[in-house]
């Protein structure tokens, strides 16, 4: 078996790095004090999960580490007031140089759910310290309660709950209003994907990381070359592939074979983008066949393999 994109994988690399045109890499120096630049990179301040354990909808704030050297978080805090922060960030340990974490209002397996990310993407519960429709200000502080960075917000400034907004480069770090920030719409230069309510944005990964020009990496990771449906095409084989990555990759042009040829001619486009951690199917029986036979919801992406 062979999954592969429809190119060299030297120019699929080359072509994820344009699609985020707007990405830089982290500073190839360290700064003096690198907990200057760990940054509030995108927020949003209500998502749409419903029934979560702890009441929360899903709204969530990102910080990133861009700087080259590892930042211990003990003892840094997040809030909506003046200092000291009401939140403890020490949950979060160190963030390599890159790494994106996320403050929300529902659990960390909740909120990894909801948006298919990995255990490996650092979240913590916010202890219902809520954010709303504004006028309001975010706070991230130190561990000697300095405010390392802010952003204050207008009433109304997102469409509505399960939108984000994400900051450019030019006005990361600038604690002040949200000019330079973009509404997240999903395939836009911040990669922003749709979660399985339907929210819309990218968190855990910010295109001012340069975890964002890594190349994709995506890898089969279970198959069966047999299985017990009955009365249709197939019998329900199938290989599941899964983004191993912290950043989404788009599987427009990419393919599955079960020769050394390439391209493989069973297309993969379908899955459209697999977010961090997302898993997808190719198998024999049709998208609702086999989803009805594993009882998976349609969130989960499945192709037909043609008979391949």
């Amino acid at each position: 078996m062979r999954i592969s994109p429809a190119r060299p994988a030297v120019v699929a690399v080359a072509i994820a790095a344009l699609a985020l045109g707007s990405a830089i890499s982290v500073p190839a120096g360290a700064s003096a004090d690198p907990t200057e630049n760990v940054k509030i990179t995108e927020f949003a301040y209500g998502g749409q999960i419903a029934g979560s354990s702890v009441g929360g909808d899903g709204e969530y704030v990102e910080i990133t580490n861009l700087d080259s050297s590892p930042v211990d978080m003990t003892g840094w805090a997040y809030g909506t007031a003046a200092a000291p922060g009401t939140v403890s960030l020490s949950g979060f340990g160190t963030l390599a140089p890159g790494e994106s974490a996320i403050v929300t209002d529902v659990t960390a397996a909740e909120f990894r759910s909801d948006w298919g990310l990995t255990d490996s993407v650092k979240v913590v519960n916010d202890g219902s310290t809520t954010l709303n429709k504004g006028p309001k200000t975010i706070y991230l502080y130190d561990a000697g309660n300095t405010t390392v960075d802010s952003v204050t917000y207008a009433s109304g400034f997102l469409s509505g709950k399960g939108a984000s907004a994400w900051v450019d480069a030019a006005h990361v770090g600038a604690k002040a209003d949200t000019t330079g920030w973009t509404i997240s719409t999903a395939g836009d230069s911040e990669a922003s994907w749709t979660s399985a309510t339907k929210s819309v944005g990218s968190p855990g990964i910010s295109t001012l990381s340069s975890r964002s020009t890594a190349a994709p990496d995506v890898a089969i990771t279970e198959f069966a070359y047999g299985g017990l449906a009955a009365g249709a095409n197939g019998d329900g084989e199938y290989v599941e592939v899964t983004n191993v990555g912290r950043t989404p990759t788009d599987m427009t042009g990419w393919s599955y074979t079960t020769t050394a040829a390439a391209p493989g001619p069973v297309s993969l486009s379908d899955f459209g983008t697999l977010a961090p951690g997302e898993s997808a199917i190719v198998s024999d029986l049709t998208p609702a066949e086999f989803r009805a036979e594993w009882a998976l919801s349609d969130s989960v992406k499945v192709v037909n393999d043609g008979s391949t």
